[in-house]
């Protein structure tokens, strides 16, 4: 029936006894009643580029009318569209028509429909599929159309979430000049919110940048009524005061308001939910509270499979401090193979390989932490996500200390010290308690006690009750060492009281282990 519709009127009666005839000569053969298949690719190919190029391109166009009527049967029929458009302007281009009007309006149609799919594809979390998309999307239509500022913005945003940083920010910057030219207001708000956000990773800088970005652009968004670029201003707000400055309460509202604009947009709310997960987890909500909240997230029946692999993480990680190791582990594991096959590289990276590698850590295992924690500070670096990796180089430090390589171990909190920014609380906490403990087993014992001294200070400004707690259990470790008994006592008791607080009872068990040699030296 393609065939039919294609051929010219006065050929359309020739045509059974013409198929008949390739397929006893072998170059189709039948597959089901009136479908046809190639032998083979290579006859396809040859046959294809043996016909002329602008009767190609209007055959292209011609099909695109077919498509038309069987959307329910292609599914998405932008993408099939698309790419008929897509190679009928190509082919026009190439007989030096691309200019005229024709061929600009093969072009445009051919933008917006790869546009769609590419969209529709950033919904279901395939990022893969949505850089392909997006980006020839993008290629097609002017940049002057206020389309292509809209797409390569989000084309911006998958490109960060595989881990190509510097093409993001160079997508981004230009969004904003040319919103800026176009006196676009929202999108000039938008890409520059977004651009902050990627630069603040890349570049390891205040938060300061971005929380201003993020109230510059709320009155504009919701002017506009664009709830989406609203949540995402909620959501780096709460990352900033969360992710970044420990402040876990505020990262929660963020995330929770986000949600409410994803939900009003409508847009999957998938990064909401991870958002909202890695505040539960890292910050001062109960281990049992939050698993409790995980579960039911998990039965959401709006909750898709990337919002459920980013909430599995976190349920991981909560599961192991309740003591079901093996089933956080397994979770965990499984939440990063799920972002990885998406093509989520970052986030699975930061959440879940990051969960993995303090699961490991909170049970003792420094080889596997190593190994975990290595694998991340390697990715983070080769994409340039710099701001992420102050912390990780931290986490790799202390997994090195427990197989006792000081040296080593050593030279990652250097690098954590390098990288932190200034306000990257989170960071500046991690990096002290690990070099002191390392100082102290070499016998410095008054640098130790200086750092690990204002680690716990750090920690205790914050409302991370884990990273408060081990803080204090590396400073009553160091207090050990420099056999101050009754005041690394005091210590092992808060770090305990904090750790039971969290409901972390791996860590409160370990560090009771550590008073008990403690009184019975």
């Amino acid at each position: 029936d393609d065939v039919l519709a294609l051929l010219e009127p006065e050929a359309a009666p020739t045509a059974e006894r013409h198929a008949e005839t390739l397929v006893a000569r072998g170059f189709v053969r039948p597959v089901t009643d009136g479908v046809l298949r190639f032998r083979h690719a290579l006859v396809q190919v040859a046959v294809y580029r043996a016909a002329p190029k602008r009767l190609r391109a209007e055959l292209h166009e011609r099909f695109t009318t077919l498509l038309e009527g069987r959307s329910p049967e292609l599914g998405d029929v932008d993408e099939f569209a698309g790419y008929h458009f897509e190679r009928a302007f190509g082919l026009r281009t190439e007989l030096g028509e691309g200019a005229d009007i024709r061929a600009t309006s093969l072009a445009a149609e051919g933008g917006r429909r790869l546009g769609a799919a590419g969209m529709r594809t950033f919904r279901r979390g395939d990022m893969p599929a949505t850089l392909n998309l997006l980006a020839r999307a993008t290629s097609l239509l002017p940049e002057g159309d206020p389309l292509s500022r809209e797409l390569r913005c989000n084309l911006g945003i998958a490109l960060n979430a595989v881990g190509h940083i510097d093409r993001a920010i160079a997508v981004l910057a230009a969004v904003v000049t040319d919103s800026r030219r176009a006196d676009d207001e929202r999108m000039e708000a938008w890409a520059r919110l977004e651009l902050e956000f990627v630069q603040s990773r890349r570049e390891s800088r205040r938060g300061d940048h971005l929380l201003e970005a993020a109230a510059h652009g709320i009155p504009i968004f919701e002017r506009a009524g664009d709830r989406r670029a609203l949540g995402r201003a909620w959501l780096f707000t709460g990352w900033v005061h969360g992710g970044h400055r420990s402040d876990h309460a505020a990262w929660a509202d963020g995330a929770e308001r986000a949600l409410t604009h994803y939900r009003e947009a409508p847009w999957p709310t998938s990064t909401c939910l991870g958002e909202l997960a890695a505040a539960l987890y890292w910050g001062p909500t109960p281990v049992d509270d939050a698993v409790t909240r995980f579960e039911q997230l998990l039965e959401d029946p709006s909750t898709d499979i990337v919002g459920a692999a980013y909430v599995r993480a976190m349920l991981g990680g909560a599961l192991a401090q309740r003591g079901d190791v093996d089933r956080g582990r397994e979770l965990a594991e499984s939440a990063q193979v799920t972002l990885e096959e998406l093509g989520h590289r970052l986030v699975a990276l930061t959440y879940g390989a990051t969960v993995r590698g303090e699961i490991e850590l909170l049970t003792g295992e420094g080889a596997a932490a190593e190994r975990i924690f290595r694998s991340i500070c390697d990715g983070l670096s080769a994409a340039g996500d710099f701001g992420a990796l102050a912390s990780r180089f931290s986490d790799l430090a202390e997994a090195l200390v427990v197989q006792g390589r000081l040296d080593e171990a050593e030279a990652c909190t250097e690098l954590a010290e390098r990288h932190a920014a200034d306000d990257d609380v989170n960071a500046q906490m991690m990096w002290r308690p690990v070099r002191a403990t390392i100082l102290a087993r070499r016998g410095a014992f008054a640098p130790a006690e200086e750092l690990a001294r204002q680690g716990a200070e750090i920690a205790d400004g914050t409302d991370d009750l884990n990273r408060r707690a081990e803080a204090h259990r590396d400073l009553g470790d160091v207090l050990r060492l420099a056999e101050r008994r009754s005041e690394a006592a005091a210590s092992f008791d808060r770090a305990v009281e904090l750790f039971e607080l969290k409901g972390n009872a791996v860590g409160a068990a370990h560090v009771r282990a550590l008073a008990d040699d403690l009184a019975l030296v």
